[in-house]
């Protein structure tokens, strides 16, 4: 059987990316089809999508990978319905043994298509084969059901995301919040926060488990956060999700570096650093920024 060629099913593609099989059982699968006859009625010793093959048989190509691993991949193979053997295999028999190759494409001497059955396959010697028209005009009226549901599928989740994204906020203190997380972050950045929709879903959550925060201690925690000069906190960038996270630790104040880079009194260090310090005095200007806010009200 070297000459030729063979046509192979493109939904084995899709158990490779879902994870069901592995390159080995597809490398595997295709050297099957490759080795086996895909011709109906030219005499062959074994019908069309029939190879006669064993793990030790399979080794012999690849010596790298062990007799236990190729058995096992064949057995997966079965298990998802690439090939069919166990029904005829006796139990503790050595050698090679027939392997019917499931979903096969094989041809008669007129150049019609068949596709293996291997569900209804219960002897490899009378392989059960469907007319691939047959199953052409059964596959189109699957495939527009299927993009028709599709399609409704896609219009009722997009109406949900529509609904989730304009529906009200029923807490009267999200926009509170939010805008003082975002003018704090601005103030001490210098520029607007990309806080992205997680972002405003945690602040959404956080608002509806804890009903008991008020505005003033919110503004004061964050501004402990967006003052702490610990190179982690910092790295967070202001984001929110990891303010409610770690929305306790800010209680006290700002979570200082280990180098003590400001003093808890807002006094300079002589061993702060440049960004060290412009963080110190724009978290000054923020506390600055809330007491007047605070008196004026």
């Amino acid at each position: 059987m070297n000459g030729g060629f063979y046509k192979q099913y493109r939904e084995i593609l899709g158990l490779l990316r879902s994870g069901k099989i592995n390159l080995l059982m597809l490398g595997i699968y295709t050297y099957l089809c490759l080795s086996a006859n895909m011709v109906l009625g030219n005499g062959y010793d074994f019908p069309a999508g029939v190879v006669s093959t064993s793990a030790i048989a399979l080794r012999a190509h690849f010596k790298r990978v062990s007799e236990r691993t190729f058995q096992r991949a064949l057995n997966r193979m079965e298990k998802v319905g690439l090939i069919k053997f166990s029904t005829w295999r006796k139990s503790g028999e050595h050698g090679n043994y027939e392997v019917l190759i499931c979903r096969a494409s094989v041809h008669d001497l007129s150049g019609r298509e068949f596709q293996v059955n291997g569900t209804k396959t219960t002897d490899w010697r009378y392989p059960v084969y469907e007319s691939v028209a047959d199953l052409s005009q059964n596959s189109r009226r699957d495939v527009g059901e299927v993009a028709t549901y599709r399609e409704v599928e896609k219009e009722k989740k997009e109406k949900k995301n529509l609904a989730a994204t304009t529906a009200p906020h029923t807490d009267n203190r999200y926009q509170q919040f939010l805008g003082t997380a975002f003018e704090a972050f601005r103030a001490q950045c210098g520029q607007s926060p990309t806080w992205s929709n997680k972002e405003f879903k945690g602040l959404s959550l956080f608002l509806a488990k804890q009903g008991q925060i008020e505005l003033a201690e919110w503004q004061r925690r964050f501004q402990n956060f967006m003052a702490s000069t610990d190179e982690f906190v910092c790295n967070q960038g202001g984001s929110i999700l990891y303010f409610l996270a770690n929305f306790d630790k800010f209680i006290r104040g700002p979570i200082l570096g280990k180098g003590g880079g400001s003093a808890t009194n807002g006094q300079p260090n002589k061993h702060e650093s440049f960004d060290e310090r412009r963080r110190r005095e724009n978290a000054e200007a923020i506390r600055n920024a809330y007491a007047e806010t605070n008196n004026l009200v």
